[in-house]
């Protein structure tokens, strides 16, 4: 008998609806799982204090940790504060993201100094190494806890839209990625939830309506300024949505590849919103099941 569902994974397309599924589903859950000794844990994709991504994280070594103390003696207790040793030696993980929104007081040219140093800026093999690590060090934290843990998009879409877009990677080294985060967590029984609309086009269109300004021009810049976008002459909403395509097709081919390697996956059309709660509901309940038959949780 597999091991209890610890970890709940939700991916898809932006504007697909990644945040409120992670919203419903773990409310779901704590229903169904009510009257037991499992807890549900939900972490939003931008979370600072996410367990399990590298949300403006900054890698540092020692010697760069050091001149930042020396540099600012009034909030060294802040800086070690939110630094942990990486498991890759003489490295810290710097949560600058935390430091920023904790200590206001803290200058923005030390916050500026973290910055250049972000886990999602690193070259290819270093931030994957970083993320490797990082991740397998939450994986074996929560392992024998009593937690399922849902995350937004952390296990397949950002670090598709590094190796992808951001670098212009092949494709075989997002499935690579992907299958070997997914394979890391083998133990947590993870479940993958893709959200799909049937178009992602008028999906992205609508979250630019709907979203501030600052946030179309981000996505928009990222998406069409970094490597991928470049090579397709990408510019604008519909060079956004063309990237996206690479993106999709990509993240495809991953999920193929990690249910072959034993994964479940389960793949949830996202123009109805009453389907989608049915969906959610079901996989809610398979998880709840695999509890109850795994060991007696209840309280």
């Amino acid at each position: 008998m597999s091991p209890p569902t610890r970890l709940v994974l939700i991916e898809g397309s932006i504007g697909a609806g990644k945040t409120t599924a992670t919203a419903i589903l773990a409310e779901q859950l704590r229903a169904d799982l009510a009257g037991t000794r499992v807890g549900v844990v939900a972490v939003a994709e931008g979370d600072v204090d996410h367990p399990a991504d590298l949300e403006r994280v900054a890698a540092v070594d020692e010697a760069t940790f050091d001149a930042l103390l020396e540099a600012h003696p009034i909030h060294a207790d802040a800086l070690r504060a939110v630094a942990s040793p990486s498991t890759v030696p003489g490295v810290r993980l710097v949560r600058y993201g935390v430091l920023e929104r904790d200590h206001r007081a803290v200058p923005a040219s030390m916050v500026q100094a973290l910055a250049a140093h972000d886990a999602y800026e690193l070259a290819l093999l270093e931030h994957v190494r970083h993320r490797m690590a990082h991740w397998r060090e939450f994986v074996r934290r929560v392992g024998s806890g009593t937690d399922v843990w849902v995350l937004d998009c952390c296990a397949i879409q950002n670090p598709v839209t590094v190796a992808l877009v951001r670098d212009d990677a092949p494709i075989e080294v997002s499935v690579d990625l992907v299958t070997g985060l997914l394979d890391a967590a083998a133990t947590l029984s993870p479940v993958v939830v893709h959200l799909r609309p049937s178009d992602p086009g008028a999906a992205f269109e609508r979250a630019v309506a709907e979203r501030p300004a600052w946030w179309r021009d981000h996505v928009i810049g990222y998406y069409t300024g970094r490597r991928l976008g470049r090579r397709l002459n990408a510019t604008g909403v519909e060079g956004t949505v063309e990237v996206l395509r690479h993106r999709a097709e990509a993240e495809e081919q991953a999920l193929a590849a990690a249910e072959t390697h034993g994964v479940r996956v389960s793949r949830v059309t996202t123009d109805d919103a009453d389907s989608v709660e049915e969906a959610l509901a079901s996989i809610s309940a398979a998880v709840a099941a695999g509890w109850s038959a795994a060991d007696d949780t209840r309280t």
